[in-house]
């Protein structure tokens, strides 16, 4: 995993390179799962192995290549990949109804698409809680208002991070704060 710029997060599952969030610079990736509602230019991303780079359109249930994604509503995305069980919190996302935490199940990894507000910070400590990921993913700059909100400010940012079903703690949440 990568967060190569600001709202942007490269996640590689065996030969799939996922994008989540807008690509402002170019990128390689085989699929893009865009902030709700915005425009990705093609002209930004290049895929990896496939010929042509798939954008998710908007809501909906798709599956590329043995990758299925679909919207479980308010921003939240769903990524279900060679065995690994994702979810990318974008745009204006609210915390989770009881419904959407029994949809979502036991997630291995939560990407969570800050701004750096301390609302948000308080949103996104209640959202982890509820839904209790394995791991927690998040870009480092803008969520240090995150990190003081858990009482974490001793993670440290990395540049990048390969993680195994077997690296995640089965009690608790790893974090991963990329910068």
């Amino acid at each position: 995993m990568k967060y190569p710029i600001e709202n942007l997060f490269r996640v590689r599952v065996k030969r799939t390179y996922v994008g989540l969030g807008i690509p402002d610079n170019k990128i390689k990736v085989d699929i893009v799962v865009p902030r709700n509602g915005n425009k990705v230019n093609l002209k930004k991303v290049t895929p990896m192995n496939r010929d042509e780079p798939f954008i998710i359109p908007g809501p909906g249930e798709y599956e590329i290549g043995g990758t299925q994604v679909t919207s479980v509503g308010d921003g939240y995305w769903e990524i279900r990949i060679e065995g690994w069980r994702l979810c990318y919190l974008c745009g204006n996302w609210e915390k989770p109804t009881s419904k959407k935490v029994d949809k979502l199940g036991q997630l291995d990894l939560l990407f969570l698409d800050l701004t750096g507000n301390k609302k948000e910070a308080k949103k996104a400590e209640e959202t982890v809680k509820r839904l209790s990921p394995r791991g927690i993913v998040f870009g480092y700059k803008i969520g240090k208002e995150f990190l003081d909100k858990i009482d974490r400010e001793d993670i440290d940012a990395i540049e990048k991070v390969k993680v195994k079903h077997s690296d995640l703690t089965e009690e608790g949440t790893d974090y991963f704060a990329l910068k």
